[in-house]
Parts: structure tokens; C-alpha cells; sequence
């Protein structure tokens, strides 16, 4: 097996030796004598330089011969994800923290550049990234994935490359902009910490010098994604933050008491005193709602 770089860059004289490779098994060394091969070749180049060759008629003989694959860039999450883990994972990155969902929020991004918007009524975007990562979603099934690939034949074929996320992730690593003093960091992580903030503004900047993006409306489809993964980002923070005090036996009871307090207040036309500022003050708007049940659902029950 015979695999090479940049095929279509080689030397043209080179191109036909691959045609009697190709075609007859066999091959001439310089100074040696014909030599029959049994092999496998295997060239890659980009969709621009391919196209190139389907123009150029000289090489009829080549294109005659070659069978194409495509292979887009990645439309998984967690495999893209992968990708920076190899250089970005916390255990190769010595001085500096990297935040929780850093990685994944730019991974996120690069894979819904690549993806194309659904014909499917009622999903969205973010919702297809997350079933062709393997996520449950009601109302979908594996058919349901296979029918939305075959939609969207050239899906990855264009977007965001890994280069590109990993060239920003690197810059937040080492850009001066994003320290903060040595006493103000974890004895740990002396040069402060990276997170997805700081990776998504680099993002956002990059994009108004990336050489491939090739007209203003791309580039605003791009900046609009980044948003998109901004929203998601509050999501996943407010179910952790949600998940850590639902662990939390003695942060339910204090709710629980705060919430008490405040609906005793109002019904008895009460004042509740600050905890933290020992003064009296009206009870808490938004848990008077959810007492009067303003706050429900349509078809939830009072509270």
C-alpha cells in the first residue's frame, strides 16, 4: 500500500509512472530494470486542486484511473472533541487551568459550521448535532439520523477545519490579554485559566481575517453559530448548577426554609429580614408567583 501526500502536486512525469503502476502492476526504477508490483495507491488533495484535474484534458489517462472518495470533516461531537484533547487536555497543559466544556464548546462550533440546516420541521440545528452524536432526542430514531445524512449529501464538506479551533485555542493559551496576576490565580495554575469566553472571542476574531471565508454572509452565518453555542452554554451551566444543589441535602432545605419565609411573609403581610443585611425587606417577588402559581405552566396544578 502506497499512500501519498498531496497527490496532485507531484511532478507530472511522476503522475504518469503512477498510471503504469496503476494500470499494468508494473514499474521502472531509474538505472534498474521493469519491476512487477502488486499494490495499493492511495493519493489525497483537496476538493480546488481535484477539480483542477477533472478540467485539465491532458490528464485524461489519470482521471481515467482514479476512483474518488470524499471524507469530510468530522460531524461527530465527541470525536471532534478528541481531536483537542490531544493537545489541549488539562494534563498536557502545564501552569494554566482550562475551564469545564472549553473544548467543547469550541468542537461544538466547528461541527455545526460543517452542518447543514435540517429539512426536518420541528429540529433544530443544535438538536441534529446532538442526535448524530448519539443523544437521544423524542421523537427520533436511528432511521430518523439516516434519513437526515442522506438530506444532506455534502454535509462536512464545508466549514470550520480543526486547524482553525486549534490555532484559536492556542492563542487564548498564550495571549498576554488573558492573565491576571500571579496572586490572584491557584498556586496551582500560575498563569490563571482559560475559559470558554476567552476561546469563543477568539473565535468571533478570527473569523473577520480567515482566508477561506469567502464572502461577508459565511461569515455572519459563523457568527450567528457562536451564538447559538453561547445559549447552549447557559443551559449546560444552569443544569449543573442545578444538579450540584439538588446533591446538596442541606441546599434544598435551606430553599425550602427561604421559600417558606417568603409565602408566610406575604400571606400575613410580613416582612422578611435579610440574612445577610439583617434588615427587614418585602418578600421575594418570584416566590410570592410561584405561591399565587403565576409562574405554572399552563395545566400545572397550583402550588
Amino acid at each position: 500500500m502506497i499512500e501519498f501526500i498531496e497527490v496532485l502536486k507531484l511532478d507530472v512525469a511522476f503522475l504518469y509512472d503512477l498510471l503504469t503502476a496503476s494500470q499494468e502492476h508494473k514499474i521502472k526504477p531509474k538505472k534498474f530494470a521493469q519491476t512487477d508490483i502488486d499494490e495499493v495507491i492511495i493519493g489525497h488533495t483537496n476538493e480546488p486542486e481535484y477539480r483542477r484535474l477533472q478540467s485539465n484534458e491532458y490528464m485524461e489517462a489519470l482521471r481515467d484511473r482514479t476512483v474518488k472518495i470524499d471524507i469530510p470533516y468530522i460531524t461527530r461531537l465527541s470525536d471532534e472533541i478528541r481531536i483537542y484533547e490531544k493537545d489541549f487536555a488539562q494534563e498536557r497543559i502545564v501552569g494554566k487551568h482550562i475551564a469545564p466544556h472549553t473544548i467543547e464548546l469550541a468542537a461544538m462550533w466547528a461541527v455545526l459550521t460543517r452542518l447543514e440546516e435540517p429539512k426536518h420541521a420541528g429540529l433544530t440545528l443544535m438538536q441534529k448535532l446532538k442526535l448524530y452524536d448519539g443523544r437521544a432526542i423524542r421523537g427520533f430514531t436511528e432511521d430518523s439520523i439516516r434519513e437526515l445524512r442522506e438530506a444532506a449529501p455534502r454535509e462536512g464538506m464545508e466549514g470550520i477545519s480543526p486547524r482553525y479551533i486549534q490555532d484559536k485555542i492556542s492563542n487564548a493559551l498564550v495571549d498576554p490579554k488573558y492573565r491576571r496576576p500571579p496572586e490572584e490565580c491557584d498556586p496551582r495554575y500560575p498563569e490563571g485559566c482559560v475559559n470558554p469566553f476567552m476561546v469563543m472571542a477568539e473565535l468571533e476574531e478570527g473569523l473577520q481575517h480567515h482566508s477561506l471565508i469567502s464572502s461577508e454572509e459565511q461569515r455572519q452565518r459563523y457568527r450567528e453559530l457562536l451564538a447559538l453555542v453561547r445559549e447552549e452554554y447557559d443551559e449546560i451551566v444552569k443544569n449543573e448548577v442545578q444538579r450540584a444543589i439538588t446533591a446538596d441535602k442541606d441546599a434544598i432545605r435551606r430553599l425550602f426554609a427561604n421559600y417558606i419565609d417568603n409565602v408566610k411573609a406575604y400571606v400575613q403581610r410580613e416582612k422578611v429580614r435579610n440574612p445577610f443585611t439583617g434588615e427587614d425587606e418585602e418578600p421575594d417577588e418570584r416566590l410570592d408567583a410561584l405561591h399565587r402559581g403565576e409562574d405554572r405552566h399552563p395545566g400545572e396544578p397550583q402550588r
